[in-house]
């Protein structure tokens, strides 16, 4: 009797070494695995939302393509003293007005805002009615141009000679 007591706890004690030694080192293995599997299962997860909602944003930027292109057109990427002038030159010579003389550029950062305004001065000589006719076409442009000051010149033979100080804003760095 006193052998198989002494054999239960051998074999009890054997079956403690066996599980603390081989079973639980383990067992501390598959849970640690388990535990990055769930966190890669969380990022995975995550991802899958992120891009959802860019497939969303991006219909939604599709459908508001024509609205997209609009404000592309009214603040152009690059900022071009040229292209303003051109259109300038342009519309003037459209409301029949000389488009003359161009000074005071400047290219200045707008506070807060990831906007550049080019101003300058011009002149252009032409009637009261073109006057009207040119500041309608600047208003109905799909650039954002705004004339901040207009200065009239009446010589005593001849058109007006107006000299407008006008700004644009674009994106800028």
């Amino acid at each position: 009797m006193k052998s198989s007591f002494l054999y239960s706890i051998i074999f009890i004690l054997a079956s403690v070494l066996v599980i603390l030694f081989l079973a639980l080192p383990q067992y501390q293995k598959w849970a640690a695995i388990r535990k990055k599997v769930d966190v890669l299962k969380e990022e995975l997860k995550n991802e899958e939302e992120y891009f959802n909602q860019l497939s969303l944003m991006k219909r939604k930027l599709e459908e508001k393509k024509t609205e997209v292109e609009k404000l592309n057109t009214a603040l152009p990427n690059n900022c071009s003293f040229a292209e303003l002038f051109n259109f300038i030159q342009t519309l003037s010579s459209q409301t029949r007005f000389l488009f003359s003389e161009i000074s005071s550029l400047s290219l200045s950062p707008l506070p807060d805002a990831p906007f550049l305004e080019m101003s300058a001065n011009i002149k252009i000589v032409g009637e009261y009615q073109d006057l009207k006719n040119f500041l309608k076409g600047l208003e109905q442009s799909s650039r954002l141009i705004e004339v901040k000051k207009i200065d009239f010149s009446t010589p005593e033979k001849g058109p007006l000679s107006i000299e407008l100080t006008i700004s644009a804003k674009c994106y800028g760095d």
